[in-house]
């Protein structure tokens, strides 16, 4: 090991003297902004550094350890350990002040490899193509800043690395914002933000748009769908993103686990996701969507039967969902996945990659170790055609940084071909050891997001309102879409989430019903025994609706029936109930407004009718007793007349 003095390295990056750095503040902090992503045997690397608030006096210190060749040993690095273990190539030490200044509190450290063309005290002595872990910081001492990153050397002129083939490297992008609905159906106002320029998927997509890599693209149906119904700023990104050389999959309307939903008997629902989300897509999309590729992620044997019903024959699976087999190497290629008698090619996501992706270190940081573990897959066998495949995470939230760092360093690398799935599985061949064919493993699936029971409810309640409302109806969308989002495997099982999404269905019916009004309150007077009551009704919902009216009512008969169908155009509609009154005076019609199935209940109100007709019975009473009245009358009047007449008798 060798210890090199500052002034070594500043005959290395060859500037002058600098100004020295700002006085010490409360805390120092070490963060890597950029890094070549690899560099030819006697190249220059340069680091761009953030330093904020260092010590007066600073010095940077640079361990070059040497070449790391086993996966585990790389792993083991991401965080300092093991870095003991390794012999070490050279040590620099150097003053922060000689380092270039590149902006505020930024510093670019360039290193050298060594050169028979430049005097060799000023290189480091990196003779061979390799993978070499660098520490970085400000000393010895365990509690000042420091970061592991990793030199990635190749051989050659760097068109032509010392490999016979290049790492083909699958990246998978889902570009699917969170679910969440808003009043209408579409997206919520929190959940549109993400698609912004300065939201997480949004992000996503301006970089692809950029990058002029090929990778593969998932855009969530229903985040696609509301992504242009909305016209949202990134609308062109997303375009850009699914065109030329990208390739495009589909998958289910919203994130769901397909097990699950099938393990709990919601085997119509599955199938609305898959074929809403392909339908979705297609409908949204110039591009051409690959139907016949999945994401089967996670998978088990109902729900990979499923799959190749729909005609499958290519999934992206989980490893943990696969029967255990032992690997020397990297797993990279893919493999005949078989099951019952089906059989279909199949490729593992590489979760350690995929940690790398959506870890929490500095985000140029984190790209570098991604493009130096790659380069390490790929020197593992560097003449076998490999390849991996990576899957961000649905909810993943990247930095632009990172985003920039690893497009950029995947583009011309001379180890790593950038390829889309449909070219993984045309290009690597199968595995031909004891893992080329593999099983599924016994899953137990996972609990549902929604309660099923209530779900079914849900459901119910839908079914009946799409009848009443018609299939296309507009109206039945937003429950439409609640059903399917309530079934996402984003809200995790059991979730209050879900259940509020679930909710909707009935809010949208209850939006609905709120614009048909009936008559409320009202009063009508009859003054025959048969007669006809008037009944208007408002619908300012837009569309033509059938609804059934059921009347009742203790005193009255209707001679053409209780309960009527009527059709209630846009605005009012009066429709006219005959009646007959089995007695006069004031009593309560009690009337019951609901679709024509009777499920959906739109209003039930009380109309106050009061009839001044007088019945038969009646009138033979009253003729009775004006008759009886009437004789008393006459013979009180005789009576009277007599007692006039008679002679008046004195004492």
């Amino acid at each position: 090991m060798r210890r090199r003095a500052g002034a070594l390295l500043a005959g290395l990056v060859g500037f002058g003297l600098l100004s020295p750095a700002v006085p010490a503040g409360a805390a120092t902090t070490l963060e890597l902004t950029r890094q070549t992503p690899w560099v030819l045997i006697g190249g220059i690397v340069e680091l761009d550094l953030e330093i904020v608030d260092p010590p007066p006096d600073t010095r940077l210190s640079v361990v070059v350890h040497d070449a790391i060749t086993a996966r585990s040993d790389f792993d083991r690095t991401l965080e300092g350990d093991g870095l003991e273990e390794l012999g070490t190539v050279d040590e620099i030490s150097v003053p922060l002040w000689l380092l270039p200044e590149i902006g505020s509190d930024r510093f670019r450290l360039s290193l050298q490899l060594e050169n028979p063309l430049l005097p060799e005290p000023a290189q480091i002595p990196i003779r061979q193509p390799g993978v070499y872990p660098m520490e970085v910081g400000f000393g010895p001492d365990a509690d000042a800043p420091s970061f592991v990153t990793h030199l990635v050397v190749v051989g050659g002129d760097g068109t032509g690395p010392e490999i016979g083939e290049r790492l083909g490297v699958s990246w998978i992008w889902p570009l699917e914002a969170t679910p969440a609905l808003g009043p209408d159906g579409g997206l919520s106002e929190e959940s549109l933000e993400e698609l912004g320029v300065g939201g997480r998927v949004g992000r996503q997509a301006v970089a692809l748009a950029d990058a002029d890599v090929p990778v593969t693209v998932a855009p969530g149906p229903f985040t696609t769908e509301q992504w242009l119904e909305h016209a949202v700023p990134t609308e062109t990104a997303l375009r850009g993103a699914l065109g030329a050389p990208n390739q495009v999959v589909p998958g289910s309307y919203v994130p769901v686990d397909l097990p699950s939903l099938l393990a709990a008997g919601l085997d119509d629902a599955a199938g609305a996701e898959l074929v809403e989300g392909t339908a979705t897509l297609e409908d949204a999309l110039d591009a051409r969507v690959d139907t016949r590729t999945a994401l089967a992620l996670p998978i088990d044997r109902t729900s990979f039967a499923r799959l190749t019903d729909a005609n499958v024959d290519r999934v992206v699976v989980d490893p943990a969902d696969l029967e255990t087999a032992s690997f020397e190497r990297t797993p990279a290629r893919p493999f005949v996945l078989s099951d019952g008698g089906r059989s279909v090619r199949a490729a593992a996501v590489d979760h350690g990659l995929e940690d790398l992706v959506a870890g929490n270190g500095a985000p140029a940081l984190r790209a570098q170790q991604l493009l130096a573990a790659l380069a390490l897959i790929a020197s593992e066998t560097p003449n076998r055609t490999r390849g991996v495949v990576v899957v961000n995470p649905a909810d993943w939230d990247p930095e632009p940084t990172f985003l920039a760092a690893a497009l950029a360093g995947l583009r011309g690398h001379p180890m790593l071909r950038p390829m889309t799935l449909d070219r993984f599985f045309e290009a690597i061949p199968l595995e031909t050891d004891d893992a080329a064919e593999r099983a599924l493993a016994p899953r137990v699936a996972n609990a549902t997001p929604v309660d099923i029971d209530e779900y079914r409810r849900a459901e119910a309640r839908q079914a009946s309102f799409r009848a009443f409302a018609g299939a296309d109806s507009p109206r039945t969308l937003p429950g439409e879409r609640a059903l399917l989002v309530a079934l996402s495997s984003i809200w995790g099982p059991d979730s209050s989430a879900a259940r509020r999404e679930l909710d909707l269905v009935e809010a949208s019916i209850d939006r609905f019903l709120a614009e048909i009004r009936i008559p409320v309150g009202s009063s009508i007077t009859l003054t025959a025994r048969t007669g006809s009551i008037p009944l208007t009704f408002v619908n300012e919902t837009g569309e033509q609706v059938t609804v059934r009216v059921s009347l009742d009512s203790d005193k009255l008969d209707f001679p053409e029936g209780a309960v009527r169908d009527v059709v209630l155009a846009p605005r009012a509609t009066t429709e006219s109930f005959e009646v007959e009154t089995r007695t006069s005076g004031r009593f309560p019609l009690v009337m019951t407004v609901s679709s024509p199935d009777g499920e959906i209940v739109v209003s039930t109100a009380q109309v106050d009718v009061r009839s001044t007709a007088v019945s038969g019975v009646g009138l033979f009473l009253a003729a009775g007793a004006g008759i009886v009245l009437a004789g008393w009358w006459v013979n009180d009047i005789r009576k009277r007349r007599k007692a006039r007449q008679a002679p008046i008798t004195r004492p």
